[in-house]
């Protein structure tokens, strides 16, 4: 057989509506009546989700104490960090809270993305590892690891 009785393959796609993108398109017809329907309909799971987050939030627990600077009472004047004294920070607890318990520490005037907390970042000393003073990885704190003759960082 010869190629030339063979009939030519068109490449264009079959003349149907889908194929040429002919469909009719749904054009609803928004009328007041419809419009509140469809707002209602979206109210009232939102209304009932919102409920539910505002309740876990009321129920959260807080507790605040500030331990350095300005405005710290005269139990905690030894956590102030100029006079570098270990110090122990007591939450007496009056409202019962269920597990799990989380505890969120809060830095003011510092971010993370700032130079100097970005070259003394290190994942290990943020897992629990203690660093002594004589170890290498002190280099790699720097500029954060001092102030003055106070060793910082590590503790």
């Amino acid at each position: 057989m010869s190629e030339s009785n063979a009939a030519p393959v068109s490449k264009r796609p079959l003349d149907t509506p889908f194929r040429q993108q002919r469909l009719p398109a749904w054009q609803p017809i928004l009328t007041p009546q419809m419009v509140a329907v469809l707002f209602l309909t979206l109210a009232i799971p939102f209304i009932g989700l919102g409920s539910v987050v505002l309740q876990e939030s009321d129920a959260v627990v807080e507790y605040v104490k500030q331990y350095d600077g300005s405005g710290v009472s005269s139990e905690l004047e030894s956590c102030k960090i100029d006079n570098a004294g270990l110090c122990n920070i007591t939450f007496d607890i009056k409202d019962d809270m269920e597990a799990p318990v989380y505890l969120y520490y809060q830095l003011t005037n510092f971010y993370q993305n700032h130079r100097r907390y970005a070259k003394s970042y290190l994942a290990d000393q943020l897992l629990g590892t203690v660093y002594q003073s004589g170890s290498t990885a002190l280099a790699y704190f720097d500029p954060l690891s001092k102030k003055g003759s106070l060793i910082l960082n590590p503790s």
